[in-house]
């Protein structure tokens, strides 16, 4: 089960729409219930909440976290690459 501190700092990582955000990892990794079917917000936010216990959807949630962090990562480095480039233009072109 999720606690009260877990659930806060996995929100603090996630950001804003965290459950949607968790429910379109779930649809791109293929995490689907015992009827094959996707995973409801609602039954999510329940996990997510700590009211409802689900191994299968906390494993998930947890292996999220470095998803995310890798995703940010790779963005990061993509700017600042970017970034760099453009100085190195504009230093040119000066």
């Amino acid at each position: 089960m999720i606690t009260q501190k877990q659930k806060i700092e996995l929100k603090e990582i996630i950001g804003s729409k965290h459950i949607q955000k968790l429910q379109n990892y779930f649809m791109q990794r293929g995490i689907k219930n015992r009827y094959q079917e996707s995973y409801s917000l609602e039954y999510i936010s329940l996990i997510f909440n700590g009211k409802v216990t689900n191994k299968k959807v906390e494993d998930a949630i947890f292996d999220y976290v470095p998803y995310i962090m890798q995703k940010r990562a790779t963005v990061n480095e993509e700017r600042a690459d970017l970034l760099a480039n453009a100085k190195k233009q504009a230093s040119h072109a000066s």
